[in-house]
């Protein structure tokens, strides 16, 4: 089974959540590219920041390589998570982060039923494959 996000959507759902505007859009199979837009004298121009690759998944942890300026953005994230309760993300080193599905309500919940196997990119959307668990 799949669960399938369009950038233009989950670009939407970011920015109506935080009122930040992030863009995400398609690197190739196995990679998205991130960025984020600026307004410039009136001009809203796109910067891309870094690509993000799904390493792996194991049980309820995705493991994110990052590419590109992440650094100093990834930096940054780690000193303000706890303010903007994003503690599920966890910088593994070596340009990688661990987000600990478990750790978020909603997710943990549906965690108890399925089994995330597999995500990638396609041109306009973002796919996770599952199996449902046995009872």
């Amino acid at each position: 089974m799949n669960i399938e996000i369009t950038y233009q959507e989950a670009n939407k759902l970011i920015k109506e959540r935080t009122g930040k505007g992030v863009i995400l859009s398609y690197a190739n199979d196995n990679m998205v590219n991130v960025g984020y837009e600026i307004n410039v004298l009136g001009i809203s121009n796109v910067i891309k920041a870094i690509d993000l690759k799904v390493e792996k998944i194991e049980d309820s942890d995705i493991y994110v390589h990052y590419e590109g300026n992440g650094d100093l953005l990834v930096n940054g994230l780690m000193k303000i998570k706890e303010h903007v309760k994003l503690d599920f993300i966890e910088n593994a080193g070596e340009q990688c982060l661990v987000v600990h599905l478990d750790m978020i309500p909603k997710a943990k919940k549906l965690l108890e039923n399925i089994k995330l196997l597999e995500a990638r990119f396609e041109k306009d959307s973002a796919k996770i494959e599952f199996t449902i668990k046995n009872a």
